[in-house]
């Protein structure tokens, strides 16, 4: 399971950039790199303005033109490059800042999250960040002890190292320390699915509904389980068909993964037209030949008005 660091709102550092005076140097970014937003700032293609990047934001670049740098994730575009820390300036802003102020439990946070920026790490290299990451986290918690960010946090270190029930224990003390925040459930449903355990991932992706802060996965999740889940019990024909939709108005309907799940939902609430229509967008949106004939023959389904089960 990956950290997925991108587009993390650091919000110690947000506040601290703005307040100081940063030299600017000539930093020599990569794509793929990881940069730090110093100021609230537009997001640009071709002069166009097609979103905002905000003070205390982590990116990963995704191409550098001159003076410009391309981040995002599902939006993307253009900042300049005087508005970005590199991940190493930024580190070593932030180690000076505790010194200054051991006692703030954000900023340990902050570093913490930044040493978790270990896409193409391995090795030791790799337990060494993530040590030290833990070693800031265990920071935090003696400043901050009913913190469940810092529990969170310290799920993901083993989530990294593959110890699964170590970071269900530490994701279960965030939720008990912090209900609100839609993160933790995500990330133990994502967990509770590795381990077989559907139902109690389902609960947990509901409460990200509720907390109103469903992403497309999510949405796309729980909907292909309503639709095509063996027991009746669990089948919903229409929260399928509204959770399918929503994941595939995020996206545009492009990903074809999204409008097959709509297609099944149709089909579970008995809209075979409607199966056949959007398993066949389905199929044409699709550029996998392997997937293509899997989406093919629950097509056939749909024309016979049989609904797809999986689990």
């Amino acid at each position: 399971m990956s950290l997925q660091p991108i587009r993390v709102l650091l919000p110690s550092i947000a506040t601290v950039l703005l307040s100081m005076v940063l030299p600017a140097p000539a930093l020599a970014i990569k794509t793929g790199d990881v940069v730090v937003i110093k100021h609230d700032a537009d997001m640009k293609v071709s002069g166009k303005v097609v979103g905002k990047v905000t003070a205390g934001e982590m990116w990963r670049v995704h191409g550098v033109r001159g003076a410009w740098v391309e981040v995002g994730e599902k939006t993307k575009g253009w900042v300049r490059t005087d508005n970005v820390l590199g991940e190493q300036e930024s580190l070593e802003h932030v180690s000076r800042l505790i010194e200054e102020q051991p006692g703030e439990a954000k900023l340990w946070i902050t570093r913490a999250r930044m040493r978790m920026a270990t896409e193409g790490l391995h090795g030791e290299e790799l337990s060494q960040r993530l040590a030290a990451a833990e070693a800031d986290l265990n920071e935090a918690q003696k400043r901050a002890t009913a913190n469940g960010e810092v529990r969170y946090y310290q799920a993901l270190i083993e989530l990294r190292r593959n110890e699964r029930d170590n970071a269900l224990a530490k994701l279960n003390e965030a939720i008990g320390l912090n209900d609100k925040d839609a993160r933790f459930f995500t990330e133990r449903a994502r967990l509770l699915m590795l381990s077989e355990r559907e139902s109690e991932a389902m609960q947990d992706l509901e409460q990200v509904v509720t907390l109103k802060a469903a992403d497309a996965w999510t949405y796309n999740t729980l909907a292909w389980r309503y639709a095509t889940d063996y027991d009746s019990s669990v089948r919903d024909g229409a929260k399928a068909v509204k959770y399918a939709t929503e994941a595939c108005e995020l996206t545009h309907y492009n990903n074809y993964a999204y409008v097959d799940t709509l297609a099944a939902a149709c089909a579970e609430a008995s809209d075979f037209p409607g199966a056949i229509r959007w398993q066949t967008e389905a199929i044409r949106i699709c550029n996998d030949p392997t997937q293509k004939r899997g989406l093919e023959e629950k097509l056939k389904q749909y024309r016979l008005n049989q609904p797809y089960r999986e689990y």
